[in-house]
């Protein structure tokens, strides 16, 4: 029950920061993703550029909007396919 309180108490400081529904706030935000692109080479982890509305809300709650690039992986040379030379 409590944390249903705690939850329902960011809804409605969220919603008082912005000025926004929360469904509106939500509708915006889900549109923010995080990618995994794979290579070769390793892969990388990485959010989609927010929009300028996702980043008034960042600015309004105080919150630093996430890292592009969030991790990048190489793969290491022993499991990278190997291309082979026909005779």
């Amino acid at each position: 029950m409590f944390l249903c309180f705690l939850a329902l108490l960011r809804v409605r400081i969220a919603e008082r920061k912005t000025g926004l529904l929360w469904e509106r706030i939500r509708q915006v935000m889900d549109r923010l993703h995080r990618i995994e692109c794979f290579s070769k080479d390793g892969r990388v982890l990485q959010t989609t550029e927010p929009s300028p509305e996702q980043l008034n809300i960042f600015k309004s709650l105080k919150i630093h909007p996430p890292k592009r690039i969030q991790g990048i992986r190489n793969t290491p040379e022993m499991h990278r396919p190997t291309t082979q030379k026909q005779a």
